[in-house]
This record gives structure tokens, C-alpha cells and sequence, in this order.
């Protein structure tokens, strides 16, 4: 579902630049590869953000960490 909804798309309001002084760049902690692995059909893929420290930056919200969520058994 969209934020905001608008009758012509194509006339949306541009971005603002950001202001540089009140946004600092943060530092690169680290560069990793991404481990291999082979999904179903024997195909190769990379998982992305395997061997990142979730704890170090709160920021973030996982993809996989939103899926991990405590549902209630279903009923039938």
C-alpha cells in the first residue's frame, strides 16, 4: 500500500537535497563477502547480510528478522 496517493504520478514533488550539516556519512566498519550456497533446484545464491553483527546497529531492521516473528498456532 502507498504512502501517498496521487491522481498522476508522473507529477510528484521532488526529493529535498539533504542538508550535508546535519548529516554526517558514517564510516564503512567492514566489507564482507557473502557466503554461497545452492537453493532448490541445485541454482547458486548469495545471502545477503549473513556474517553482519545485528547488534552493532540498531537502525537496521533485518528482512529475515521481520519473518521470525511469534504467530499463534493456527486453527482449523
Amino acid at each position: 500500500m502507498s504512502a501517498v496517493t496521487v491522481d498522476n504520478p508522473l507529477t510528484l514533488p521532488r526529493v529535498a537535497t539533504p542538508d550535508p550539516a546535519a548529516n554526517t556519512p558514517r564510516p564503512v566498519r567492514t566489507v564482507v563477502t557473502a557466503p554461497e550456497g545452492f537453493e532448490g533446484e541445485g541454482f547458486p545464491v548469495r545471502r545477503a547480510f549473513a556474517k553482519i553483527n545485528t547488534k552493532s546497529d540498531r537502525r537496521r531492521v533485518h528482512p529475515q528478522g521481520l519473518a521470525r516473528r511469534r504467530r499463534p498456532p493456527r486453527r482449523r
